[in-house]
């Protein structure tokens, strides 16, 4: 045995995320929808280490990055955690922005392809996260932004070098200054992401370009179906909002409507490898596309 030998995803014991292995595809899951996904202390450390995990597993090809829930991918730092930690402890706030560097530095440096699986809204350090990814893939009814003029924070995790590459130095600087909201094909069409792929269905199938009402209804009744106390994927409770196996945001004659099943395509869904798996994400089935 050598000390690189392939490790259980279930051994680590996280308590902030969910990590699975399965068929050359590991899935990383931020679970603290009760926070729209913004990540802690902890939560930086076991992604790091879990990045760096699949990273060294021979039975990894590909890496599945996504948040719990439906409302947010990831909103960046808790700023409950830094008021109370890090607003009269400054240099442990450095030692904060450590962890944070470690952690995006973990994704840039795997060395496998890395898939942002957008299944909601994309903030601040949640947006740098998903521009340190290889590729995105995003829901419908997710947006992407920058808030920090807004709320006193500085965009220190690589937007203000990333933005530009990506979009433009124009563009770049709109998002950081006017802390806009940039909507799914916008987003598209600016080239923060690869591909938009429909979240919200009606009668069954999938409505193509959705409008903002529609999207709208269909966020208010999931949130009206999933709030109060409730367990994650892990029998754990969490909060107001969790993530069902499978969602799908419906709206049927007018009213939003919730959708359960088995597995969640692009989370947890294993393929048969990695060339598989691809050519699913281009053809876009279907039953691949719900994000």
């Amino acid at each position: 045995m050598t000390h690189f030998e392939s490790t259980p995803a279930e051994s680590f014991g996280f308590k902030e995320i969910l990590y699975s292995k399965a068929e050359w595809v590991a899935t990383i899951t931020i679970n603290r929808p009760h926070n729209y996904n913004a990540y802690s202390t902890p939560a930086l450390e076991e992604l790091a280490t879990a990045f760096r995990d699949a990273a060294f597993d021979d039975s990894v090809g590909v890496i599945v990055y996504t948040g719990a829930g439906h409302r947010a991918f990831c909103t960046g730092g808790d700023v409950k955690e830094y008021e109370q930690l890090y607003t009269n402890r400054p240099r442990d706030y450095w030692k904060y922005m450590r962890l944070f560097r470690s952690y995006i530095e973990s994704i840039v440096n795997t060395g496998k392809p890395v898939v942002a699986r957008l299944n909601g809204m994309a903030v601040g350090g949640g947006n740098e996260s998903q521009m340190a990814c290889d590729l995105a893939v995003m829901a419908e009814h997710a947006w992407i932004g920058q808030v920090g003029t807004r709320v006193g924070s500085v965009a220190a995790g690589g937007a203000t070098q990333w933005l530009p590459i990506l979009i433009g130095d124009r563009r770049a600087r709109e998002m950081l200054l006017f802390n806009g909201r940039i909507p799914a094909h916008q987003a598209l069409d600016w080239g923060l992401v690869n591909r938009v792929v429909p979240s919200v269905t009606k009668d069954g199938g999938f409505i193509e370009g959705a409008s903002k009402d529609e999207i709208k209804k269909a966020l208010a009744e999931a949130d009206q179906l999933l709030e109060g106390p409730c367990l994650a994927s892990d029998g754990r409770a969490c909060g107001r909002l969790a993530r069902p196996p499978l969602l799908e945001l419906r709206a049927v004659g007018g009213h939003a409507r919730v959708r359960r099943e088995a597995e969640t395509p692009l989370h947890g869904a294993s393929p048969a490898g990695r060339r598989g798996w691809f050519e699913r994400v281009r053809v876009g089935t279907a039953r691949d596309r719900v994000c």
